[in-house]
């Protein structure tokens, strides 16, 4: 499929932002109140990272939040999100394509695309399901 819609047209905007000094039993809160996949990491309104909630459950282990959870599990939630979180995200810029957003999905095998404005700040997330929708929608 050829198009010419641009990633500003399918983001999800606006993005929820995390700090990188942030805890995870915050983070915890957040993925369970908000039922978001993605978070994304500022530190200094400087864009550092992102977090999935796979990273997220894998980092503070299966029993971290529940009442049989040892110390070592409890502790976990004490961290920090930029001890957890993906450095050096990829990124697009709005005016990209959805082309491109496809081939960054597929090539670095990631879930989401931040969109970035010319600062280099968060203005929005394409996952691929916003992908799958417009290409629902197109079909």
């Amino acid at each position: 499929m050829k198009t010419s819609v641009l990633a500003s047209a399918i983001m999800t905007s606006p993005v929820l932002t995390v700090d990188a000094d942030e805890r995870l039993a915050r983070l915890s809160q957040i993925f369970s109140e908000k039922q978001l996949h993605h978070l994304l990491v500022v530190d200094e309104d400087r864009f550092v990272g992102v977090i999935s909630d796979r990273d997220f459950y894998k980092s503070i282990g299966p029993r971290a939040q529940s009442q049989i959870a040892n110390s070592v599990e409890a502790a976990a939630l004490n961290k920090r999100a930029h001890q957890v979180m993906s450095r050096h995200p990829i990124c697009v810029r709005e005016h990209q394509s959805v082309e491109d957003v496809m081939d960054l999905l597929i090539a670095h095998q990631i879930s989401c695309v931040p969109v970035v404005n010319s600062q280099n700040f968060p203005i929005g997330i394409i996952s691929w399901r916003d992908v799958i929708k417009l290409l629902r929608e197109n079909d």
